[in-house]
């Protein structure tokens, strides 16, 4: 079940799992890497399209972001879709969001624009392949 929490300034209505915009600590975990609209993963897309209904996640998709000429991999500046995300996370609020950044020297070193927009606490771990861990948490990936 999903709740209705509002309209982005873009006209995207926002439902999200109602779980989630009930819980008195809203903590979310998932992983950074670049993503071919967004300009990044995680952070904000663990709400949208993360937990939200599937009308939602299919307006995040539609031509008007795709098309958007800033809506592409490793921007952030200028993307439509990153924006339309920041204002989300903005309406419902996150007390803590954990990335796993798995190869820090993958990314670019304004990685935490995809962030300072947005009203919660960031924790990244970075996990070097070559350092024992341990601990090791696996997150579904598509690269």
């Amino acid at each position: 079940r999903h709740t209705f929490v509002g309209t982005t300034s873009l006209g995207t209505d926002i439902r999200l799992d109602n779980r989630f915009v009930s819980a008195d600590l809203r903590i979310v975990v998932g992983l950074v890497e670049p993503h071919f609209m967004a300009g990044w993963s995680g952070g904000r897309k663990l709400i949208a399209p993360g937990i939200a209904h599937v009308d939602t996640i299919t307006t995040l998709h539609n031509s008007n972001f795709i098309e958007a000429p800033g809506c592409t991999s490793c921007n952030l500046e200028n993307n439509l879709l990153h924006e339309e995300q920041l204002e989300i996370v903005n309406m419902i609020g996150v007390d803590t969001c954990l990335d796993i950044l798995v190869n820090l020297n993958k990314f670019d070193k304004s990685l935490h624009l995809v962030f300072s927009k947005a009203n919660f606490v960031i924790l990244f771990f970075v996990i070097l392949k070559t350092i024992p861990c341990s601990l090791i948490l696996d997150l579904n990936s598509s690269n």
